[in-house]
């Protein structure tokens, strides 16, 4: 707002201009609480559907990923967590820094042998995807993603594996009611893509996906980058693929 004043300095008059500025400030936008974002209990999220997708930890040193891991497979409800080799397992105070109690929510085994793991999920009848930079691996992000996931699901090749294990598969009961390795949860979806069930493989913070598992994997999923490392903390690699993994099995809320 523009206006004119009449001041008197030094005994004369003199006319300045003087400006007025009105500022407005906009109410900030506050942030919901627990009650306004429906958070689950712990027993909710168990009885819960789930999203068809198991994760398997491939010799995942860092207790502090593997919490992260758990954090976001609680934020999408994916079904299971196969820690395998190396990993460190729940409960583990560097896990809880990270999974903020995550790893009381989503279920979740451990195997001395990533190899028998992915072996045992393809008898179940999972389609497993190794997060990898490979030859010929499929770009997230672009429509190869959809094509591989269209394609018709295999049937389970042994139904009673389950009864078959390795004895070095040991499993974590945390609920008291967690289903066996690669074993289809009855409370899981039925698989949003031609009721597909997905596992993927994401390997250790330096050598990778071991080579072994990336024979027996039935394709490799890559993340586009276009940087100077083209290398991404295995916790965030895991929340990418999780992501655009949960856009396309789909849970309901």
């Amino acid at each position: 707002m523009n206006g004119r004043v009449l001041t008197t300095l030094f005994g004369r008059m003199e006319e300045k201009l003087y400006l007025c500025i009105l500022i407005v400030q906009k109410p900030m936008a506050q942030k919901l609480t627990t009650e306004e974002m429906h958070r689950m209990t712990v027993d909710e999220f168990r009885a819960s559907e789930k999203l068809p997708l198991t994760v398997v930890l491939d010799n995942v040193r860092s207790q502090n990923n593997i919490g992260s891991v758990f954090r976001t497979a609680d934020a999408f409800r994916v079904e299971h967590i196969a820690l395998c080799g190396i990993c460190s397992t729940p409960p583990h105070r560097e896990i809880h820094k990270t999974a903020l109690g995550a790893e009381e929510s989503v279920e979740w085994s451990y195997a001395e042998d990533t190899v028998e793991c992915v072996r045992e999920l393809k008898g179940r009848g999972y389609r497993v995807y190794a997060v990898e930079q490979v030859k010929d691996s499929v770009k997230l992000g672009g429509p190869c993603l959809d094509t591989l996931l269209s394609q018709p699901q295999a049937a389970a090749s042994s139904p009673n594996l389950g009864e078959q294990r390795n004895s070095k598969v040991l499993q974590q009961n945390p609920s008291g009611s967690s289903p066996k390795l690669g074993e289809v949860d009855a409370r899981s979806a039925d698989g949003g893509v031609c009721g597909l069930r997905v596992a993927i493989v994401l390997g250790n913070e330096i050598e990778g996906v071991q080579d072994e598992v990336l024979e027996l994997c039935d394709g490799a999923l890559e993340i586009p980058q276009y940087g100077t490392k083209h290398s991404l903390n295995v916790s965030c690699a895991a929340a990418i693929v999780i992501w655009e993994l949960f856009k396309k099995l789909k849970i309901e809320n």
